[in-house]
């Protein structure tokens, strides 16, 4: 989020943040979890389904590759 309100600095960062929850309502982007954090990601609806493995460290994330057993794997 602190990249996307950098990004606009010309934008009340109010603005930017209501914009993004209206975003995530309608399915533009998704939050995706990172400990304490979280980072935004365009929805499904602009590429296909993913799942993500988090660094517990560092707090990176990577996309991982398509698997059904992740689909049926309970959290």
């Amino acid at each position: 989020m602190a990249e996307l309100v950098a990004a606009c600095p010309e934008v009340d960062r109010a603005s930017v943040y209501r914009t993004s929850e209206l975003f995530e309502k309608l399915g533009i982007i998704v939050r995706i979890p990172t400990g304490w954090k979280y980072r935004l990601e365009l929805g499904e609806a602009f590429h296909e389904h993913h799942h993500h493995a988090t660094c517990a460290n560092c707090g990176a994330s990577i996309a991982l590759p398509e698997d059904p057993a992740l689909e049926k794997a309970t959290p």
